[in-house]
């Protein structure tokens, strides 16, 4: 039976997907802008999902898989951070990123990203094997929890773990509000949705 954990990060799943397969339909050229949003719109998504995880998933999975697991995690977190940087640079003209090709960079981060998406199902199962409902449940309103409040852009250069981690999350969280608010960005939609409870759950 599904747990709460691998039903949350499975409802990211979907979400991400959907939204990565809406972002790299080649548009019409009458249509350009509203695709651009959808990119952008995207790219926050993923930034604030992957923090998320770093922020939470990869410290429960080095307590209770180990320090490999957890390593493993962080690498692929790290890639997506990249791969997403590089699009943002690309969608807003970097001169570092603007002669490679659209297709290289959607190519570089759909093949990161379906190896977290199937590394975080993994892992999901394994925490499932050791640890009990509760602790689950625990996990997963955390991971909501912080993608609720994590920050909109890619930031792969910070730290990602611990006391440092959670201060440098919470600084460029702050910066990528206010840059937000200059650009008018709207607030992405979360990804990481607790299911809802069962009929047999109590009221």
């Amino acid at each position: 039976m599904p747990n709460s954990l691998a039903e949350t990060l499975t409802s990211a799943q979907t979400a991400l997907t959907d939204r990565t397969t809406d972002a790299t339909v080649t548009p019409l050229p009458v249509a350009i802008r509203g695709h651009q949003a959808r990119v952008d719109q995207l790219l926050s998504i993923l930034s604030r999902h992957v923090h998320a995880l770093e922020d939470v998933l990869v410290d429960e999975v080095r307590t209770h898989l180990g320090p490999g697991a957890a390593r493993e995690l962080a690498r692929v977190c790290h890639l997506v951070q990249l791969d997403t940087l590089s699009l943002k640079g690309r969608l807003y003209g970097s001169s570092q990123t603007m002669r490679l090709p659209w297709r290289t960079l959607w190519d570089e981060l759909l093949l990161h990203l379906r190896s977290l998406l199937e590394l975080e199902a993994r892992l999901a199962a394994s925490l499932a094997e050791v640890l009990p409902e509760a602790d689950l449940d625990v996990i997963a309103d955390r991971l909501c929890a912080s993608e609720s409040r994590a920050p909109t852009r890619p930031h792969p250069h910070i730290p990602q773990r611990g006391a440092r981690g959670r201060l440098a999350r919470r600084v460029v969280r702050r910066t990528d509000k206010v840059w937000d608010e200059l650009q008018g960005r709207d607030n992405p939609v979360a990804t990481l949705v607790r299911p809802p409870a069962g009929p047999g759950a109590a009221s």
